[in-house]
């Protein structure tokens, strides 16, 4: 495509403009916004696209440096709006206008991610910066929007070829991805009572509150569904239950005059409760071939019976690390 003149020397100043403030601006958010979840990309607009967009009759100056921030959640995209406008970003407008409310009819699906047309507000401290005057774009979006936008974009808005059904699949794939947002949005407002029970979920949930109810919570790993799921594990082994592994734990806290100790953890400690209190359950290991890649493990010095370790070890249900040294 051949630029003439006018076009070719608007784009030179404002391209140079665009991409000092670009250098500037990506290095800014990554300081300032650094402990947001998000990911961030920027570019300056082609020649080709700022000639296109000049004949439009529309503002073809306003996003000639746009940046976009991609979030996972709805609520984040609030989140970084408003941690722009506390760090000197200026709002000019904003499309749509308000991000809780929007336009389109239901059975819409075009694109209407925010974009937010803005001024970076120099602090006095520093000296003037001439290019970081100019408005610039900001879009803010969620993960599966940009998916959609960056598989769909040239289909739709640009490229040498129109498809009805091309377009027709992209706005289909658009709703889909649409609906898969809202799962995700509204996962930790879904109630169980909406789903019939699976007996290993009720079991294991049971299991992460008993835990709690035991274990001061700072004690406790922040991964409970890993911990819940090797204890009922290390139970399922030693062909228990839940009722048994509370009342061997009972008996070990009797016995350690009702309190546990802090230094180990909640599985080598009810691995200690079945040694001193079942260990006929681990005996019982000895008539059984090993599972394949599962093994019981023991890491602390728990004032068992070392007989029955060395047993288990042989046999190979169990790993006992505790020799283990580090080079």
């Amino acid at each position: 495509m051949k630029y003439n003149n006018v076009v070719r020397n608007l784009y030179d100043k404002y391209f140079h403009i665009a991409s000092s403030q670009k250098e500037y601006l990506d290095n800014y958010f990554k300081d300032k916004l650094s402990s947001s979840s998000y990911l961030y990309e920027s570019r300056v607009k082609s020649i080709e696209s700022f000639a296109l967009k000049l004949e439009t009759g529309r503002n073809a100056f306003e996003d000639f440096f746009a940046c976009r921030f991609i979030v996972i959640k709805k609520d984040d995209i609030k989140k970084i709006k408003n941690e722009l406008q506390n760090n000197n970003i200026k709002i000019i407008n904003s499309r749509p206008a308000d991000i809780n409310e929007t336009t389109k009819n239901p059975d819409n699906f075009a694109f209407d991610e925010l974009r937010l047309y803005v001024q970076y507000m120099q602090p006095i401290s520093m000296p003037e910066k001439e290019f970081l005057n100019n408005v610039f774009e900001i879009q803010i979006m969620t993960l599966y929007s940009f998916v959609w936008a960056q598989t769909t974009h040239d289909l739709i808005y640009k490229g040498s070829e129109i498809s009805w059904g091309k377009a027709r699949v992209a706005y289909q794939i658009k709703a889909l991805l649409e609906q898969a947002q809202y799962a995700i949005d509204t996962i930790n407002k879904t109630e169980d009572e909406s789903f019939p029970k699976n007996t290993l979920y009720e079991t294991q949930k049971e299991m992460i509150q008993y835990i709690k109810s035991v274990w001061d919570i700072a004690l406790l790993p922040s991964d409970l569904n890993r911990l819940s799921n090797n204890i009922l594990n290390l139970i399922k082994i030693l062909n228990s239950n839940f009722k048994e592994m509370q009342d061997v734990l009972n008996k070990q806290k009797q016995e350690d005059n009702g309190f546990i100790p802090i230094n180990i953890t909640p599985y080598q400690y009810i691995l200690k409760s079945y040694f001193r209190h079942k260990p006929e359950y681990l005996l019982n290991l000895l008539a059984k071939n090993p599972k394949k890649n599962f093994h019981i493990t023991l890491i602390e010095d728990l004032d068992i019976d070392e007989s029955i370790v060395e047993k288990l070890v042989k046999k190979g249900v169990l790993a006992d690390f505790r020799q283990v040294s580090v080079d």
